[in-house]
């Protein structure tokens, strides 16, 4: 009984380690997202790692939902490979959504 139990510890073990390995791009993107903005810092946090933070809208704000589901989810900033403008996005968010979908 004792030897079953510590083999089912160790069992759950891998399938946590790799449920985590699976879940940690969906954590990444939403950790650098800037959409949630709460004077709460438990919401703040706790909406941070959520899916409604996921992306960035620009500085004026996103307008319509046609940039709302447009929205940049990830810029490279990389001056010495390239130069980019403003308004690049490297990684829209409507790009990623099916495969961080997959991944959950």
């Amino acid at each position: 009984g004792v030897r079953l139990y510590f083999e089912f510890t160790k069992q759950m073990g891998w399938v946590f380690f790799i449920m985590t390995l699976l879940t940690l791009p969906s954590l990444f993107f939403n950790l650098t997202g800037s959409m949630v903005d709460d004077s709460s810092p438990l919401n703040n946090a706790i909406g941070q790692m959520s899916v409604a933070n996921l992306g960035n809208c620009p500085a004026a704000g996103c307008r319509s939902n046609a940039e709302l589901r447009e929205r940049c989810a990830l810029r490279f900033h990389l001056p010495l490979i390239r130069e980019l403008a403003d308004g690049a996005c490297d990684l829209k968010v409507i790009d990623i959504t099916e495969w961080l979908g997959l991944l959950d």
